[in-house]
């Protein structure tokens, strides 16, 4: 049953993605990468340890196993992590986007525009490729598909990485089984969406004042005071090791530390944004 769990969500990830090939080729394809890499480690494996090394039969046996093992668990983390990354990639693109969208979908409801014709302007004109994507599936399951309104958001829905998406296209499916005026349903949004977006931006705003002060401990007063250190112990102790420690500070430690200062940034303005 777990099994069966986690390839139901493997497959709603990769629905998700929008990559631009089925879930079944994809599958068919990791398939045969692994067992390629697998054969190529096993055959590398055997003409090295065993012509070039000379290993023993159980042991050329059991490195060459591990060394295929290692090599095709990397080819299928590789596999599994690509539609992970696509699906981010993909979320964060749409919620950037999704604002303006919906200010082009308000304008168009309020001069009258039902939900249909609004898809089709939006599958024309849309700069986003991904809600362009969105879109015209939308228009191909409803004008090709037979889908009616409902199954066609549902579908759609389905296929969209981001939760403020989803909960847009939930919200316009209950619109339009109740009252039908989606006017006021946009203003809610856009209204919302506008507040989460100042909220945003002071989050972000503070917390790049935090990283600020940070960084100035890190990579201003910090070096200066462990050189000091370093001078002075170095001279209380007459050790000519001052400079291999300077060294490493300077080519190892700081280049490391900035590394990581700017994944940290990096991630904690992509949350924030």
């Amino acid at each position: 049953m777990i099994e069966i769990s986690a390839f139901q969500e493997f497959r709603d990830l990769y629905d998700e993605s929008g990559i631009n090939r089925s879930y079944s080729n994809y599958v068919q394809k990791m398939t045969i990468a692994i067992a390629v890499v697998f054969t190529v480690t096993a055959l590398f494996s055997i003409l090295f340890y065993g012509i070039y090394k000379h290993l023993f039969m159980y042991k050329l046996i059991v490195v060459t196993f591990s060394l295929s093992l290692i090599t095709t668990n990397i080819t299928a983390f590789l596999f599994l992590i690509y539609p992970l990354y696509i699906r981010n990639q993909l979320r964060d693109s749409i919620e950037d986007s999704l604002i303006y969208t919906l200010s082009y979908m308000k304008i168009i409801a309020a001069s009258g525009g039902y939900l249909d014709y609004i898809m089709e302007r939006i599958a024309e004109v849309e700069d986003n490729p991904k809600i362009r994507q969105l879109a015209r599936k939308y228009v191909t399951n409803t004008k090709l598909l037979g889908l009616d309104v409902n199954q066609a958001i549902e579908d759609v829905s389905r296929r969209t990485p981001s939760k403020t998406l989803k909960k847009l296209l939930e919200d316009i499916s209950h619109n339009i089984r109740t009252s039908g005026d989606l006017l006021p349903l946009f203003n809610y949004e856009i209204n919302k969406m506008l507040t989460k977006k100042r909220e945003d931006l002071k989050s972000l705003i503070l917390s790049l004042t935090y990283f600020g002060e940070i960084y100035v401990a890190l990579f201003v007063v910090g070096p200066i005071l462990f050189i000091l250190i370093i001078i002075i112990m170095s001279n209380l102790t007459g050790s000519s090791s001052s400079i291999t420690q300077l060294n490493l500070m300077v080519f190892v430690g700081l280049p490391i530390l900035a590394s990581m200062f700017l994944v940290i940034l990096d991630t904690s303005i992509k949350g924030d944004i």
